[in-house]
């Protein structure tokens, strides 16, 4: 088996991107304006994605915003999104998803995921609330039984930008995964 994040599709199965409202199940602030916002997917309607894919959310004005899922494929209709909210427009769609208790969403799309697993080690790089998509691949190789190194780097441009990750302990708790977060312009 290979483990290979590839925008290239024919490494593996493309899925069909669908359309479907969501119920809002919780919006949790993670600290530095960022929020954990769960959705549940209907239960007749289950839709399939792979670890690191994103999904895109509608606004109240018609337009879309995308979002990677933090969550991971085996979660079933659970999802998870960070979304960071310091700009006019998150906020407002963080109250609009909170008023109205549903999401539309379109998913799942992107290229980039987990394609399978194999004798490499997996070296996962994120920068703010991209740690949303790495979020969902650690997760889908912690049920994979994926047992080889995983290093995860996390960079912020000040310490003040890293927000709780609630997974987190478990992910340093396994002897396979090395977690590194970075600090670009903190003098200390």
């Amino acid at each position: 088996m290979t483990v290979t994040l590839s925008p290239s599709e024919h490494d593996i199965e493309v899925l069909p991107t669908i359309k479907v409202a969501c119920q809002l199940v919780s919006v949790t602030p993670l600290g530095a304006d960022v929020f954990s916002v769960h959705l549940r997917l209907p239960e007749e309607q289950m839709v399939a994605y792979h670890a690191g894919q994103y999904m895109l959310l509608e606004r109240e004005n018609g337009q879309w915003s995308a979002f990677s899922i933090a969550s991971a494929p085996q979660q079933g209709r659970d999802l998870e999104l960070h979304i960071l909210a310091r700009d006019a427009a998150p906020v407002a769609l963080l109250q609009q998803l909170q008023k109205d208790g549903v999401a539309q969403v379109q998913m799942p799309l992107g290229a980039v995921h987990l394609s399978g697993a194999d004798e490499r080690p997996l070296l996962l790089i994120a920068a703010g609330t991209g740690m949303a998509q790495v979020q969902s691949i650690i997760e889908d190789c912690r049920a994979r039984d994926f047992r080889l190194p995983l290093h995860i780097y996390w960079g912020a441009r000040v310490a003040d930008d890293f927000y709780t990750l609630t997974k987190c302990s478990d992910w340093t708790a396994m002897p396979n995964v090395h977690f590194h977060q970075i600090v670009s312009e903190d003098s200390g």
